[in-house]
């Protein structure tokens, strides 16, 4: 192919392509570049890259040839830019949404529930869902019917079914996006 693909791991019916192709399209669809929680001097200061650049790199690096390194592999600017405001952003930005004992700050978007789409991704699915995962979807698609940013930490054990609890959130927000404008 003359350059790096990213591999994904499938997600029943779901390849690899298809979500290689999907986080493409999300991210040259951008209306505008995504707000920078990090300020200019602070990036400069660390050289690392802006928000769309960083999430761009990741996905799809414009380098042409597999680099050869040592063990361990070093990370790049765009991956530390990432790591940084992760862990900088996770406990301070929830608290920039909603000043202690006001309303939230910001509007968002309410999503109606649409049980097509859990029947379209349970045929996808070579699994049932777990009642834990059932239950902390509905509280999820309920949080999503509220007018107001959900913030809300997903956590459990590697396998027990973080990522399709994410995706089935994602398919709501999707499939209501051009509803809800």
């Amino acid at each position: 192919m003359g350059r790096i693909v990213p591999i994904y791991e499938a997600i029943g019916a779901i390849s690899s392509r298809m979500i290689r192709r999907m986080i493409h399209a999300s991210l040259e669809n951008l209306a505008s570049p995504p707000l920078d929680p990090l300020p200019a001097d602070l990036l400069a200061r660390h050289g690392f890259p802006s928000r769309s650049d960083a999430l761009r790199f990741v996905h799809f690096s414009a380098s042409r040839s597999v680099p050869r390194y040592p063990q361990p592999v070093p990370l790049s600017p765009a991956h530390r830019r990432l790591i940084f405001s992760g862990f900088l952003l996770l406990p301070v930005e929830p608290c920039l949404a909603t000043p202690a004992g006001g309303p939230p700050r910001r509007q968002s978007l309410s999503r109606v529930r649409d049980p097509q789409i859990r029947e379209a991704v349970k045929r996808i699915l070579p699994f049932k869902p777990t009642a834990a995962q059932k239950r902390v979807l509905a509280e999820i698609a309920a949080d999503l019917e509220r007018p107001v940013p959900m913030h809300r930490l997903l956590e459990g054990d590697v396998g027990s079914g973080k990522t399709i609890v994410a995706f089935e959130a994602a398919a709501i927000v999707m499939k209501t996006a051009g509803r809800s404008r």
